[in-house]
């Protein structure tokens, strides 16, 4: 491995084994949870829509749970995402930091929460 390659943006943070990119990624979105100011705060969901095409827009994420491996988005009921979600609850998110150079993908199951604790929290 290049010297150059050796101070990249991950391997800076310590990101040099599977291990440590899978506890660093949780890591990282439950910062993007906690703070408007991470750059995971505000990723890309996609959805399939109706016509069978992806469907793509910015959320907030709200919760993220590495033990349960669960990330949480709100949405207004009124949505269009919600009669896509319950037709196909395959979901795509993106979270992307610029400054790190770092792209994290994950594909879901969606679940939707109308008349619940997590929906009133």
């Amino acid at each position: 491995m290049s010297r150059a390659r050796d101070r990249t943006p991950l391997a800076e943070d310590g990101w040099t084994t599977l291990d440590a990119v899978l506890e660093g990624t949780w890591t990282t979105l439950v910062r993007g949870a906690a703070s408007a100011k991470s750059a995971f705060h505000a990723p890309a969901l996609a959805t399939v829509s109706p016509d069978g095409a992806p469907d793509v827009r910015t959320v907030i994420l709200r919760v993220c749970e590495p033990e349960s491996r669960t990330l949480v988005c709100q949405t207004d009921r009124r949505s269009p995402k919600l009669d896509q979600l319950a037709a196909e609850p395959r979901v795509g998110w993106l979270f992307y930091d610029a400054s790190r150079k770092v792209q994290v993908r994950a594909t879901a199951i969606a679940t939707v929460h109308a008349e619940d604790a997590l929906a009133d929290a």
